[in-house]
């Protein structure tokens, strides 16, 4: 095998073993997910402005 595939394939593979770890901690003592968290993180990070919408720009709605 070659061995950056082989080098992608365990990384991967800590990843994903990993991910489900703080799942599974996460979720028994807050009840949410590491993506969850993650979300969360990156809303706690914002300026509080809206996001922007793909095509609002152009005023174009549907009615």
């Amino acid at each position: 095998m070659n061995t950056n595939l082989g080098f992608c394939l365990v990384l991967h593979h800590a990843h994903a073993s990993l991910q489900l770890k703080l799942d599974d901690e996460l979720g028994i003592h807050h009840a949410i997910s590491f993506s969850d968290l993650a979300l969360l993180n990156f809303l706690a990070q914002g300026d509080g402005a809206r996001a922007s919408q793909p095509g609002a720009a152009s005023g174009a709605r549907k009615q």
